[in-house]
C-alpha cells in the first residue's frame, strides 16, 4: 500500500524522514511561541544572525503548508486516502486557516516598510500580527500524542513534565504581557507604573532581557502565591490578572488528576 502511495506522489506521514521533519516543526513552534510575545512585548526585534535563523524558520513553515497539501490521510491507520483533492479539501477545512496566517514573513514586510511615516499603522498592524503564530500551539497536542504513540511514553511522567512546562510557558506569557500593559502606559518616572516602582525604577532604562527578569519574577512569584498582587496598575487590570492567575493555577493543579 506505500508503495502505491509514493508512486501517486503523496507524502506518507509514518515514513522516517516524515516523522523528523514533524519533531523539527514542533521545535520550531515552541521556539516561536516563546520569541514573539517576548519580542514584541519588549520591543526586541531580532538582528544578525538571530534574523536570518528567524527567517528560515518562517521558509519551514511555508515549506510545512505545501507538505499538507500532498500529505496522505488515514482514519483507520490502513487505508491511506491519496486523492489529492480530498487531502486539500480536508486541510482547507482545518489547520490551513491556521498554518497559513502564522506563516507570513512579517519581519521581511516590517524591513521594507520601516522609516515610511504614512505607513506606521500598518506597521504596528503588523508587529501584532505576528502573535498569530501563537495558534499553532494548538498543534503542539496533536505533535506529542504521536510521539508518545511512537516512544510509548510514560502518560505520569508525560502528564507532571506537561504541567510544569505548562506552568513556564504560562509564566513567560503573563510576564510579556505585564510588561507591555506598562509599556502602554508609558516607560517613565513620570508615569506611575511597576516598572518605575519596582526595585527603584531601575528598570526602566534597563535592556530588554533585564526589563524581562523582573517581569519573569512576579509572574512566578504570582502564580506560585509567593507574594500578593501590588496594585501597582490601574484596580481593575490588577484584579483582572489577579483573577486570571487564580484560574490558572488552578487549572493546572486540577488537571494533573
Amino acid at each position: 500500500m506505500k508503495r502505491i502511495v509514493r508512486e501517486a506522489g503523496v507524502i506518507i506521514p509514518t515514513d522516517p524522514w516524515k516523522e523528523k521533519w514533524d519533531v523539527m516543526i514542533l521545535v520550531m513552534i515552541l521556539y516561536s511561541a516563546i520569541v514573539v510575545p517576548y519580542r514584541i512585548c519588549f520591543d526586541a526585534p531580532a538582528a544578525g544572525v538571530v534574523w536570518v535563523f528567524e527567517q528560515l524558520l518562517t521558509a519551514g513553515f511555508i515549506i510545512d503548508v505545501v507538505f499538507n497539501f500532498n500529505t496522505a490521510h488515514s482514519d483507520n491507520n490502513e487505508t491511506w486516502c491519496i486523492d489529492r483533492r480530498e487531502i486539500a479539501c480536508r486541510y482547507l477545512s482545518g489547520w490551513f486557516w491556521i498554518d497559513v496566517p502564522s506563516c507570513v514573513p512579517v519581519e521581511l514586510l516590517d524591513l521594507m516598510l520601516e522609516g515610511e511615516q504614512t505607513q506606521m499603522g500598518l506597521l504596528r498592524f503588523l508587529r501584532l500580527f505576528r502573535l498569530i503564530r501563537l495558534l499553532r500551539l494548538l498543534k503542539v497536542s496533536e505533535y506529542v500524542a504521536n510521539l508518545e504513540e511512537k516512544f510509548d511514553i510514560n502518560l505520569t511522567f508525560l502528564r507532571i513534565a506537561t504541567m510544569l512546562i505548562k506552568l513556564v510557558f504560562l509564566s513567560h506569557i503573563l510576564a510579556c504581557f505585564w510588561f507591555y500593559v506598562a509599556y502602554l502606559q508609558g516607560i517613565d518616572q513620570e508615569t506611575k507604573t511597576w516598572v518605575s516602582e519596582y526595585d527603584d525604577g531601575s528598570g526602566l532604562a534597563g535592556e530588554p532581557q533585564i526589563q524581562y527578569l523582573y517581569s519573569m519574577y512576579w509572574a512566578l512569584t504570582t502564580l506560585t502565591t509567593v507574594r500578593t498582587l501590588q496594585m501597582l496598575q490601574p484596580p481593575c487590570v490588577a484584579l483582572l490578572l489577579a483573577l486570571t492567575d487564580a484560574n490558572i493555577s488552578l487549572r493546572l493543579l486540577t488537571g494533573l488528576f
